[in-house]
C-alpha cells in the first residue's frame, strides 16, 4: 500500500502544473483505518476497523502570490460514504462501523515541480454505529482534521490527486460504553476544473 501511494504521488507530480484560481468538482475513492479505544463499564480494549471510503468533493483554489512557487489558498467541502468496520467482542460491543463523514477543509499550498502540494486543516463530522447485543447504538461526532495532498493536471481541465487525512474525533459516550476513535483515510481523487 505504501509503495502504491508513493507511486501515485510521484505520478501526480509528474503530469503537469496544478490548476489555480479555479472551482473544482470531483470524485474520491480510498481506504480508511479507524483506531478506537473503548471502555465498556471498566472493560478497556483497543479495536481496529478498516474499509473502503468514497465520495464527492467541491473546492475553490485562489492564487495569493505569483512566481515560481506561488502560494495557493483553497476551501473544500466533501462527503464520503464509509465501509470502515471492525468486529471484536469488547464487553457488550461486538462491531463498530463508521457510516459516513462530512468534511470542511482549508488548504494551504504551493506549486512545486509541476504539482500542487497542500497542507489540509479542517473539521470532519462522522456517524459511528456500535452493535451491542441485539441493539445498535448510533452516535455522530465531529473532530479536528489534518492532512496532506498532492495533485497535478492530466488534461487542461482534469487533475489527479492523492490525499491523506487524519481526524481526531475525541470522546463518544453511549450508556456505559465510551469510544475514542481516530481515523486515517488515503484517497485517490479525480477532479474537473471550471
Amino acid at each position: 500500500m505504501k509503495k502504491f501511494a508513493l507511486a501515485l504521488a510521484l505520478s501526480a507530480a509528474a503530469v503537469g502544473s496544478a490548476q489555480a484560481d479555479s472551482f473544482n468538482l470531483g470524485l474520491a475513492l480510498g481506504y480508511g483505518n479507524t483506531f478506537v479505544k473503548m471502555d465498556d463499564a471498566g472493560d478497556k480494549t483497543e479495536l481496529g476497523a478498516r474499509g473502503v471510503v468514497g465520495g464527492l468533493f467541491g473546492s475553490y483554489d485562489m492564487m495569493v502570490s505569483e512566481g515560481e512557487n506561488p502560494f495557493i489558498v483553497g476551501v473544500e467541502l466533501g462527503a464520503d460514504l464509509s465501509g470502515i468496520k471492525g468486529k471484536e467482542e469488547v464487553g457488550t460491543v461486538s462491531e463498530l462501523k463508521q457510516k459516513y463523514s462530512l468534511q470542511g477543509v482549508v488548504t494551504l499550498g504551493t506549486k512545486f515541480s509541476g504539482a500542487k502540494t497542500d497542507l489540509r486543516l479542517g473539521y470532519n463530522y462522522a456517524r459511528f454505529e456500535a452493535k451491542a447485543g441485539t441493539s445498535t447504538k448510533k452516535k455522530s461526532k465531529g473532530g479536528f482534521l489534518v492532512g496532506l495532498g498532492v495533485s497535478g493536471k492530466v488534461t487542461e481541465a482534469m487533475s489527479l490527486g492523492l490525499t491523506y487525512d487524519y481526524t481526531f474525533f475525541g470522546k463518544l459516550k453511549e450508556g456505559n460504553v465510551e469510544f475514542k476513535p481516530n481515523t486515517g483515510v488515503a484517497k485517490l481523487r479525480l477532479a474537473y476544473s471550471f
